[in-house]
Parts: structure tokens; C-alpha cells; sequence
């Protein structure tokens, strides 16, 4: 039976949380909770929300992840392509998302019991706090966004190297902008990235700082999208369990 499902952990600037469409799945076993805890984080294809009675969509456009010992935080801006409506007031819109997971309390709240599902599917695992924008009122990270594209398009020099003195233990990494997709990733105390280090670091300092603002609210619940469906990698974890 499908059933609408609300998404307790990705919540607006106000609390009120996304809904999903969903089905019941099986057992998952505590072994790949960091793969649905980073799933959760990385997956989402699209939002959608209504803002002053219009229907907007926010796609892809760049996310970062830091994975640090104890805790992973994600950072992603998504965006709305101005729709003929717009055009003439050259109105788009972002929606930032950002996302903590914290692996020690992962792992305590995971083993109370022999089935991780209700846990899973709780806003105990992780929260998402999403915060839609005008992204005319957002100069700074577009710019920051689109130093980061340019850069990009000419390449990021990767240097082998043994080092103690790290930004985080995994760094990773995804624009799509157009024509343009670029996913990757490494081990920090195994490589270095300076450019694309300091980059990231002036980006997501802004992106803290804006999400701090509560911005403009849904009219309703928004809606989120999961790449090849976060349900269904929950249903085949199960089965191979």
C-alpha cells in the first residue's frame, strides 16, 4: 500500500517537515546505517515547495560533504531555474540544506534494540534543516558558487601526500551546473587540495551564515526526492540481512 509518509528529519526554517511518498520495507541491519545516514544526506534529487502560491522546483546544483571522526556534516544548495512566470522580475530561488550526523550517538541509539527500521526512519539518526531563499538576496554564495565552477572547469591540482594536519578525515564534493557534473571525493591525510580546500572553506563559512535566516516559508509541506529512492536501498539492505 503506498502511503505518504512525513520525512521527519528534513525540516523547513520553521520545523514543519517534508512528506514522501513510501512503502513499508524490511529489517535493516546496523552495519550500513552510515550508508542510509549519508544516503539521506547526498540523495536528494529535487525538492519542491509552494512559495506565495506558486509551485517552484530546486534542482541539484552543489553540495559538500565533510566527514570528520566523530561527526559528518553536509552543506547543498538547490536551485529553481526561473520558470516564464519570473522572467521578466528575473526571480530564482535556492533552497540551502544542511545536515549533521553524528556516528557515536548513531551507533548507541542503533544497538538498544534488534531492529533499526523505526530508528532509520526517526528524526533520531539525523535532521535537515532546508531554508528556501530569493537568491537575489544571496550575492555572496552565487559568487562563491560560481568561483568554484570556474575553477572547476580548469581542474583542481590533487597532490599525493602524508600529512597530520587535516581539514576532516573524507572530503567530498558535487556540482551539476548546466552541462557540467563533478563528483569526487578523497582522503585528506592521503591527499591535499589547496585550492579546492580554501574554496570550500570560504563557501561554507558563508553558507553557515545564511543559515542562520529563516527565509521564505512553504505554504505547505514541501516535498523531497531521493535518487533510486532512499525506501528502496532501506528495502535491499534488508533483504541481504
Amino acid at each position: 500500500m503506498v502511503m505518504k509518509k512525513k520525512i521527519i528529519w528534513e525540516k523547513d526554517s520553521i520545523g514543519k517537515s517534508a512528506i514522501y511518498k513510501w512503502k513499508n520495507r524490511k529489517k535493516i541491519i546496523p552495519i550500513h546505517s552510515k550508508t542510509i545516514a549519508t544516503s539521506k544526506m547526498k540523495d536528494v534529487k529535487y525538492l519542491s515547495a509552494s512559495l506565495s502560491n506558486s509551485p517552484i522546483m530546486f534542482y541539484e546544483w552543489i553540495w559538500f560533504l565533510w566527514d570528520y571522526k566523530s561527526y559528518v556534516d553536509f552543506f547543498g544548495i538547490y536551485k529553481n531555474e526561473p520558470s516564464s512566470e519570473y522572467k521578466e522580475n528575473n526571480v530564482s530561488y535556492i533552497c540551502l540544506r544542511k545536515s549533521r550526523w553524528d556516528k557515536k550517538t548513531d551507533t548507541q541509539l542503533l544497538s538498544r534494540g534488534n531492529d533499526g527500521l523505526d530508528y532509520i526512519l526517526s528524526d533520531l539518526q539525523l535532521q535537515s534543516k532546508n531554508i528556501f531563499l530569493d537568491s537575489r538576496e544571496t550575492p555572496k554564495i552565487i559568487e562563491l558558487t560560481q568561483d568554484i565552477i570556474n575553477s572547476a572547469k580548469n581542474g583542481f591540482a590533487m597532490k599525493k601526500i602524508e600529512r597530520e594536519d587535516i581539514p576532516c578525515e573524507y572530503l567530498e564534493f558535487q556540482i551539476l551546473d548546466n552541462y557540467m557534473d563533478i563528483h569526487f571525493g578523497y582522503i585528506t591525510c592521503k591527499n591535499e587540495c589547496k585550492e579546492f580546500e580554501s574554496m570550500s572553506n570560504l563557501w561554507c563559512k558563508e553558507f553557515e551564515a545564511l543559515s542562520l535566516k529563516t527565509g521564505l516559508i512553504p505554504d505547505n509541506n514541501f516535498q523531497v526526492s531521493y535518487k533510486l529512492s532512499l525506501w528502496d536501498q532501506i528495502g535491499r539492505i534488508g533483504q541481504e540481512s
